[in-house]
């Protein structure tokens, strides 16, 4: 009997022995396993018990029901931790959760693949699915100049850490899901950005969670930033434009590190990230609205005019001005000013056209000027006589970027087609245009119908390219041809003695040969060719051999398939497509 007992005994000993073993192996793998997660997701000191009581949970539930886990995951935990039935507590678990898997937006931006997937099932059972009550009260948390607690006023309120801590993880759940939201909640989601975006001291009675100053600082910065880079991202949407530009006190907020100068004076590296977002949220506004027309425009402009305190122009050149601000930054203010200039004055458009070309034919940020020209001269091709006027030595350097084919070229053809189209004072400056153009077009067409000479710029690129750059160059070349040399006997005796050998007929025929297949490019590259014949034919004092030009049409009568028409009937649908044509005529 003893015997049987020291057995049994023995047993028992062993037994435990081994589950004592068991569930230490257990709490070290598991204290592995919350060590990698909390990790990866970035949870820090306290935060990490949460990822602990999940795994606690989740072993406890596979412990009664083997198929407890399937399905399940830390997002989910965290969602059901928010629930309607749950306890406050749980549901700042839950939100802290949420919230760190999210980061920060700014962070986001940077490594937006991290986390993907969570991110997106985070998306579906906060906005989309039976739990999206959720987001209402995420606004509502959020929202500092709303109460949590029902009716209590907010400057009333005795905020707790735990408060604070709670209103920062909603305020950036809120910022990465604005953009999913529905078309019923934007108002509501935009007036909460718009509360968020507040003074430093407001920051601190609201969120504050740092008792490091400068860390505080460095949140608050982050924070503005992260409220005007959804605005921007909103704002792509015209209705969202709308509600923006409608959002009481929010213009002024959005347009408020624009207008004091004390951002290019004192602590410029603090605050640029913060202007260069405001640029980028005015820019598609006024891209939008910016031509002041209907109730929205009226306001958007009457909003500049007035947050604004020195001139608008003004405001923004000081953005030029400074040596300090970006390329992009500058790029963007451009954008500004040509969204802006049909509501200009007179003399602001012509301080502003003057700025801009100084700058490309001084300034390092020549391309982005050269751009906003090209965008003035599209708005009103009457601007091109005043970028001619304000600037004698423009015309030259338009030439030379021309016949080097610079970047930027596409947006010199077309300011110097306004400028033949539009310039009629009979002055010098339509003069040197006359010489210039006379001088250079021979070149340009040398270039672009001569079947090598692109290929030491396009051999890389894909066909389309070259034809774009063909069709871009040549309806600079038509236009030049019908407003200028075909109506004057000297300039036309000039241009084919500038011409030399080269058979403009034989290598217009060989061009529209090359480009024969049924394709939007090579149809305006047809269209521009039959402009130039019927330029040439009516050209005073040139002859062109008339076989050659009977060869040219032949070629041209050729191409007109079937599938080209076809392809011209739904060019009828495109809009503002003036390749082929300017809008504007002489």
């Amino acid at each position: 009997m003893n015997l049987a007992l020291d057995v049994l005994y023995k047993i028992v000993v062993v037994q435990c022995a081994i589950l004592l073993y068991r569930r230490i192996i257990n709490a070290l793998v598991e204290k592995r396993l919350v060590t990698e997660v909390a990790e990866a997701y970035g949870f820090k000191g306290p935060t990490v018990t949460l990822v602990e009581d999940y795994m606690k949970e989740t072993r406890r539930g596979c412990a009664k029901n083997p198929s407890f886990a399937k399905g399940r995951n830390l997002v989910t935990y965290a969602v059901d931790l928010m629930g309607p039935d749950k306890s406050p507590a749980d549901y700042a678990s839950g939100l802290t959760i949420l919230s760190t898997i999210f980061g920060p937006l700014c962070r986001v931006k940077v490594k937006p693949s991290k986390f993907q997937e969570q991110r997106g099932i985070i998306r579906y059972l906060i906005l989309y699915a039976p739990s999206s009550h959720i987001f209402r009260l995420l606004l509502v948390l959020s929202n500092p100049r709303s109460s949590p607690y029902g009716s209590e006023r907010p400057e009333t309120q005795i905020i707790t850490s735990q408060l604070r801590e709670t209103r920062k993880h909603a305020a950036n759940m809120v910022l990465h899901l604005a953009d999913g939201v529905s078309v019923e909640q934007l108002p509501q989601v935009i007036q909460c950005i718009s509360s968020l975006i507040s003074t430093f001291k407001e920051h601190q009675r609201f969120f504050f969670t740092h008792s490091d100053y400068a860390k505080e600082e460095e949140d608050y910065l982050e924070r503005l930033w992260e409220c005007l880079h959804v605005l921007y991202v909103l704002a792509a949407n015209e209705n969202n434009c709308r509600l923006i530009i409608h959002t009481r006190g929010l213009l002024t907020k959005i347009m408020t590190p624009l207008a004091s100068n004390l951002y290019h004076q004192t602590d410029h590296d603090t605050w640029e990230n913060v202007l260069k977002e405001s640029l980028k949220v005015i820019n598609r506004l006024t891209a939008t609205y910016g031509h002041g027309e209907g109730e929205t425009g009226s306001k958007l402009v009457r909003e500049i005019e007035t947050n604004l305190e020195m001139e608008a122009v003004e405001t923004m050149m000081s953005v030029l001005r400074c040596d300090k601000c970006s390329q992009k930054m500058g790029t963007l203010t451009m954008g500004i000013l040509t969204n802006l200039h049909v509501q200009m004055q007179t003399a602001d458009k012509v301080y502003l056209i003057e700025m801009l070309v100084h700058m490309y034919t001084t300034a390092n940020s020549r391309t982005s000027a050269l751009e906003a020209l090209a965008k003035l001269c599209f708005q009103d091709g009457s601007n091109a006589t005043i970028i001619l006027q304000v600037n004698g030595s423009a015309v030259s350097s338009f030439t030379e970027d021309l016949k080097a084919l610079n970047y930027g070229y596409h947006s010199v053809a077309e300011i110097l087609q306004h400028a033949c189209l539009h310039y009629t004072n009979d002055d010098e400056c339509l003069r040197i245009l006359k010489e210039s153009m006379t001088d250079v077009i021979p070149k340009v067409l040398n270039k672009i119908l001569t079947t090598g000479a692109l290929q030491s710029k396009v051999k890389n690129r894909r066909l389309q390219t070259k034809r774009k750059t063909e069709t871009s160059l040549l309806s600079l070349c038509v236009t030049v041809h019908e407003t200028l040399i075909s109506a004057d006997q000297h300039l036309a005796l000039q241009f084919d003695g500038a011409i030399g050998e080269l058979s403009l007929p034989v290598k217009l025929r060989e061009m529209v040969e090359r480009n024969s297949k049924p394709t939007a490019s090579c149809l305006k590259i047809h269209k521009l060719t039959s402009r130039m014949v019927i330029s040439m034919m009516k050209c005073r004092g040139s002859r062109y051999p008339k076989p050659d030009l009977e060869s040219l049409v032949e070629a041209l009568l050729k191409a007109c398939s079937r599938n080209m028409y076809f392809i011209d009937r739904s060019m009828d649908f495109a809009r503002g497509d003036n390749a082929a044509k300017p809008s504007t005529t002489r």
